[in-house]
């Protein structure tokens, strides 16, 4: 069987308990007396002291994660996480999960500080009843060859196939999620998914629909009550340009959700291979930049409508509706080489070229190494200033308002930083800044 090369997707929550500098009490019943996992303590394999390093990774199953990091030029990383499980129902405890700690690897960084974690998709597992999402923890080998206890962590969630999805659906095992729009779900649907708008989230609301939703499925009834937060879930959207169901992942995970995948190649992915006609999910909303195909198929499309249209009021109600569309395809166009960014309470612009920090249009100070350094005048008087949106920023602004909670509150820990939106997020930076954020969890 072909290996699926699975994308892992990263969080920016996780339970605080997790990331203490304390020995975990299950570490101490297998005899493991340290923060460093059994692999590296009492084993010469890898001890640099006493034999030269050499690459590892575990013996990977159908379902691999490729996890692209950067840290220190050429220094060897060991990395470590629970087992892959197919018992997707079932939360185990960490040391069950971790077992004999098979699902671990070494590699080296290389001259500019960049390698791939190759391993097994981890389980979600739990600990003294706080259920952790997948992740993958690793550290780093010190000058003195001796192993960093500054653990280092990445959050993941694992995409699914074809193969595994169609069997998800046909023994209803999973809940399965649509996170575009109503009109987009009422159009073209996977087979008993349930539609929760990523642009109407709200988290309460979220947890009572899912939660409603369960009466429906037999085998998951079970989790209606204390243990719903270990439903199996699976989110999809429209194809692989689609960025909605990461971020959806990513919203359930900070309401505590966590066994959580992916669909990634969508509705329109599943069309394809059930070898349905896909030409009425063409339109569905929330994908990224359109391929030229996408383009003709849509113009077909269009040429069909306007010989419908044959009066006023259907050409302004199409007009309309073109221009609801265009909104939310703006929501997901990642084309602009500026972000929004708040500091201090206050929204600023970000060239991502330059690296400029803008007020309407007015440069006010820099972005230095993860930093805004504000110029002089612009921090004595900040009320000089006003609200630098447009008027096509003000539409999608409205859209968004009903998750502006959730958007607001993902902050970056260190420079007090909270994003506003993704509309404006470049490809580019999106894989360079965002996928593969890595928390780096100091000890007091």
């Amino acid at each position: 069987m072909t290996k699926i090369c699975l994308t892992c997707k990263v969080s920016k929550s996780m339970n605080m308990a997790e990331l203490e500098k304390i020995i975990p009490e299950w570490y101490k019943e297998i005899g493991n007396y340290s923060l460093l996992p059994p692999i590296l303590n009492n084993n010469d394999k890898y001890n640099a002291k006493k034999t030269s390093l050499k690459e590892h990774k575990p013996n990977v199953t159908d379902y691999e994660v490729k996890i692209d990091i950067k840290d220190k030029k050429n220094t060897w990383i060991c990395y470590w996480a629970a087992n892959y499980t197919d018992d997707y129902n079932k939360i185990k405890t960490a040391k069950e999960a971790y077992d004999k700690f098979q699902n671990h690897g070494l590699v080296k960084t290389d001259s500019s500080g960049k390698a791939v974690l190759t391993l097994n998709c981890p389980q979600p597992y739990s600990v003294d009843g706080i259920t952790y999402p997948r992740h993958v923890h690793y550290c780093h080998l010190k000058k003195d060859d001796s192993w960093s206890d500054d653990i280092q962590t990445v959050i993941v969630s694992c995409n699914v196939d074809f193969k595994t999805m169609k069997e998800f659906v046909n023994n209803k095992s999973h809940l399965v999620i649509n996170v575009l729009s109503k009109e987009s779900y009422d159009r073209c649907k996977i087979p008993g998914s349930i539609n929760i708008p990523l642009l109407s989230f709200q988290k309460d609301d979220a947890i009572n629909k899912i939660r409603s939703s369960l009466n429906e499925f037999d085998k998951l009834k079970k989790f209606k009550g204390k243990k719903l937060f270990e439903l199996p879930i699976v989110i999809y959207c429209k194809n692989l340009e689609c960025k909605a169901s990461e971020k959806m992942i990513e919203l359930l995970i900070d309401a505590g959700f966590r066994n959580l995948l992916e669909y990634s190649e969508g509705i329109l992915g599943w069309m394809k291979k059930s070898k349905l006609n896909p030409n009425k999910c063409e339109k569905v909303g929330g994908e990224g930049k359109k391929s030229n195909d996408d383009n003709d198929d849509n113009n077909d499309d269009d040429d069909d409508n306007s010989e419908e249209e044959s009066t006023d009021d259907n050409k302004k109600s199409s007009s309309k509706s073109d221009k609801n569309k265009d909104k939310h395809n703006k929501m997901y166009d990642l084309s602009s080489n500026f972000e929004t960014i708040v500091y201090n309470g206050k929204k600023y612009k970000h060239d991502l070229k330059t690296g400029d920090i803008l007020i309407k249009g007015s440069i006010v100070g820099k972005y230095k190494k993860d930093r805004i350094i504000l110029d002089e005048i612009e921090t004595s008087d900040e009320s000089e200033y006003e609200d630098d949106t447009t008027d096509e920023e003000s539409d999608i602004k409205d859209e968004l308002e009903t998750i502006k909670d959730d958007v607001d509150s993902i902050k970056y820990r260190k420079h007090k930083l909270s994003l506003v939106c993704m509309n404006d997020i470049t490809p580019k930076i999106y894989e360079e800044k965002f996928r593969g954020w890595i928390f780096t969890f100091w000890g007091s």
